[in-house]
């Protein structure tokens, strides 16, 4: 388990992300994904005849578009990294299968 959360730490500061990016300000801070591609929205200035509510409105909106960016964007990364951990494991496999080869055939050779 030590090996694979190592891994995974080791992906998230060497892989590059598909899109939001993993942050750790020092060893004693959590790690945090931020977004990279989705703005955050603001509540816009009152404009022309817009009521108070027309503008909560448009804000709330704003911020289900915002949501659903987040999660499209950490979805992505999620499965980024899956796959880039994925592939470092398999070939992480085949170099100690093939060390194992060549200790094997060495064996062989000095047990002649």
């Amino acid at each position: 388990m030590k090996y694979i959360t190592a891994l995974i730490l080791t992906l998230a500061f060497t892989a590059p992300a598909a899109a939001g990016e993993i942050t750790r300000p020092d060893a004693a801070s959590d790690f945090k994904w931020k977004s990279t591609e989705c703005a955050k929205p603001i509540p816009k200035p009152a404009m022309g005849g817009q009521s108070k509510q027309d503008r909560l409105m448009a804000y709330a909106t704003d911020i289900e578009i915002y949501i659903d960016c987040i999660q499209r964007e950490a979805q992505r990364d999620f499965q980024q990294a899956q796959a880039d951990m994925q592939d470092a494991l398999e070939r992480d496999l085949e170099k100690d299968v093939q060390v194992m080869n060549d200790m094997m055939l060495n064996a062989a050779k000095t047990m002649r």
